[in-house]
């Protein structure tokens, strides 16, 4: 019990260095980059949405999760230096829906990073909607001539098993 506290302590302090931080490179960057200065505020946002706990369903409005997503997408407009095309698409009614947090974010994350999003076009696409009491979400994207981006490959996966865990055999993952 006393390790288990003790691990919960840690875990509050390391946000709260992370977002000191965070502030302070925000003050000293926004008097000479405006753009450098709204990233770190994006990240900021994205990273506090993405540790803040829903204690007793584990489930949020998705108003709020495709706030952030929408943040993800700004964040990766100001890096780029090409055009970027994708439309977050929700159907009316779809923000007051509970889901659990992180899964649009994660998925638009891997369309930016594996998708070829600079075709105006073809832009990637993410459609929420209700269709037949089952909540879906559907995302379409071409996919880039080559990754040039390294990281663990565990995105979808881990949407997969998140999933499953909360749902069970009524989600499904399909890509």
């Amino acid at each position: 019990l006393a390790e288990a506290k003790n691990a919960f302590l840690r875990a509050q302090i390391n946000p709260h260095l992370l977002f000191n931080t965070l502030n302070f490179l925000y003050n000293q960057v926004r008097k000479n980059n405006d753009t450098a200065a709204r990233a770190i505020l994006l990240l900021s946002e994205i990273m506090s949405y993405a540790i803040e706990q829903d204690e007793h369903s584990g489930k949020r409005p998705l108003k709020a999760e495709i706030k952030q997503t929408k943040n993800l997408i700004e964040l990766w407009r100001l890096k780029q230096r090409e055009s970027t095309y994708i439309d977050l698409i929700a159907e009316d009614g779809i923000e007051e829906i509970s889901f659990i947090p992180l899964v649009l974010v994660t998925l638009v994350e891997n369309m930016l990073k594996h998708g070829d999003l600079t075709k105006a076009d073809h832009p990637a696409r993410m459609r929420l909607s209700m269709k037949e009491s089952i909540f879906r979400i559907e995302a379409e994207n071409l996919a880039a001539p080559r990754s040039t981006h390294v990281g663990f490959h565990s995105g979808l996966e881990n949407v997969r098993q998140r999933l499953a865990y909360r749902f069970g055999t009524t989600a499904k993952l399909s890509y």
